[in-house]
C-alpha cells in the first residue's frame, strides 16, 4: 500500500451567479472559485463546517445578502489559495511547485445578518474592487458576527467594515502584511 500525502484532490468549480438561496456542502468540497463568484443582496450562502474554498488568483466571491458560515472548532470554514495544500488537498495538481503567499486571491464580501464562526482565512486580499477594497474580507452593511475566526497572511487589511457594525469576538488576526 502506497500513501501520497499530496495527491491531486477534485473540486467542485465555483464561478458566475449564485442562486439566491445556496449552500455549499462538505460533501461537494473543495470548491475552487473561479474568477468572480457573485449573489444577489436578497440570497443567503450558507456553507456548511468543515468545507475548504480555494481561490484562483485574483478571485472574489461577493455575497452582497447574508453569508452563514459556521464552522466548528473540530471542522472549520476554511478560505484559502489554490496553492495550499494543507487543506483541501492539492487542488490545483502541480506537487509543491506552487506555495500560497499573501495576494493570492482577492477578497470576500459579505453582508448584513451575516454570521461567521470558526472560519480560517488566509492569503487574500490581491485586487481592489473600486480601488477601495484591498483586503481580504470586506464586511458590506448591516449587523454582522465574527466569532472564533482567524484572518492570516493578507496582502493587505486583513478585515475592512466600510458600513454599520461588525462583533468580533474571540478572533485572531495575525501576519497580514498592512
Amino acid at each position: 500500500y502506497f500513501c501520497f500525502a499530496n495527491s491531486a484532490s477534485a473540486a467542485t468549480p465555483l464561478s458566475g451567479v449564485l442562486p439566491l438561496s445556496k449552500t455549499l456542502t462538505k460533501a461537494a468540497s473543495p470548491y475552487v472559485v473561479t474568477g468572480n463568484v457573485t449573489q444577489g443582496s436578497s440570497g443567503t450562502l450558507t456553507i456548511e463546517a468543515g468545507v475548504v474554498i480555494k481561490f484562483e488568483a485574483d478571485s472574489t466571491l461577493r455575497a452582497n445578502g447574508r453569508m452563514l458560515a459556521n464552522g466548528t472548532a473540530v471542522d472549520p470554514i476554511i478560505f484559502t489559495s489554490i496553492k495550499d495544500d494543507t487543506a483541501g488537498g492539492d487542488t490545483n495538481a502541480d506537487g509543491s511547485a506552487s506555495t500560497p503567499a499573501p495576494g493570492d486571491w482577492g477578497f470576500i464580501l459579505f453582508g448584513a445578518n451575516s454570521n461567521l464562526a470558526h472560519v480560517r482565512v488566509s492569503y487574500g486580499g490581491a485586487n481592489t474592487w473600486n480601488n477601495v477594497f484591498t483586503e481580504a474580507v470586506a464586511a458590506g452593511a448591516g449587523e454582522k458576527l465574527i466569532i472564533d475566526s482567524e484572518f492570516s497572511h493578507s496582502l493587505h487589511a486583513a478585515l475592512y467594515n466600510y458600513a454599520d457594525s461588525v462583533k468580533i469576538v474571540r478572533s485572531n488576526i495575525h501576519d497580514n502584511e498592512t
